[in-house]
């Protein structure tokens, strides 16, 4: 059995970049997808994706486990002989952390936090942009047919986004509240309280978690400096983080961030501020 390593973060917070990386390791496996379908299974009419521990059997559990162990593997289809790690980073996961906790309750955490005022632009772009069909067709060939239930949900927010002139209905972790948010409130200030819930939601979900089982890592720290991956490697139990570094090299360009200041006019960026302010304040990007 893999050691189960769980990346949290919000949506295009760089938990897919620092997935494959990690996964560049020959000691790592990496689920390549988000796999909600697999974390909700049986509890697909649940309204949000904060789901609670103490809902599943003992049975329910280990079929989760067992799925989730079934579709990491590593990006060439090789099966290696040192692989040790298994890397997972669905990013609803931060709402739902005790949950996943009882069902990898040896697992690693490796919580990632990037400025929420350059997740909501990036969020509130991929809200609107038209979907790319050559990835979900992709991911649906990934997705276990079985889950009819889940496969219908996923379709239809597709095509009542497309109606909508969105991409998706709902994009991204679905907080609780986000319904009536989307009812009363413009996309932007959505995209925002996207962010702020689910930093907050993992971090008062990791308070629940051992410290030896967790740590935290900044986006902009991981593209602005190859030490850090090199510390999370050595971390998370990596024993030769010098593949990782190869990819780090090939794949990472700087990000200065600040895109919000030009795709924001000062009247959305005065309504936003009140939702990403706290949460910005407590992960020291005010400071």
């Amino acid at each position: 059995m893999y050691e189960p390593v769980i990346i949290l973060g919000a949506a295009r917070s760089g938990t897919k970049i620092l997935r494959d990386l990690l996964a560049a390791s020959p000691e790592c496996v990496a689920v390549p997808y988000d796999i909600n379908f697999v974390w909700r299974r049986g509890q697909e009419a649940h309204p949000d994706d904060a789901l609670q521990p103490g809902q599943l059997s003992r049975s329910e559990i280990g079929q989760i486990r067992d799925e989730i162990t079934r579709l990491a593997r590593k990006s060439d289809g090789a099966a290696a002989p040192t692989v040790r790690l298994m890397v997972e980073k669905t990013v609803a996961n931060p709402l739902r952390v005790p949950f996943v906790d009882e069902i990898f309750p040896e697992a690693q955490f490796v919580n990632l936090v990037r400025d929420g005022r350059d997740v909501t632009e990036s969020a509130y772009r991929l809200w609107q942009s038209p979907p790319d069909f050559g990835y979900l067709v992709r991911k649906l060939a990934f997705t276990s047919t079985s889950n009819v239930r889940y496969l219908t949900r996923f379709a239809g927010n597709f095509v009542v986004g497309l109606a909508q002139g969105r991409g998706a209905r709902i994009w991204g972790p679905r907080y609780p509240g986000i319904e009536q948010d989307l009812a009363s409130a413009d996309l932007a200030s959505v995209c925002a309280r996207q962010w702020a819930c689910t930093v907050r939601a993992a971090d008062d979900g990791l308070s629940m978690i051992p410290e030896a089982r967790q740590l935290t890592a900044y986006y902009e720290d991981i593209v602005g400096d190859e030490t850090e991956i090199v510390r999370l490697c050595t971390a998370i139990g990596i024993t030769d983080p010098e593949p990782v570094l190869r990819r780090y090299r090939e794949d990472i360009r700087r990000d200065t961030g600040g895109k919000w200041q030009e795709a924001f006019d000062e009247a959305t960026r005065a309504r936003l501020w009140p939702i990403l302010e706290p949460e910005l304040a407590r992960h020291g990007y005010l400071g």
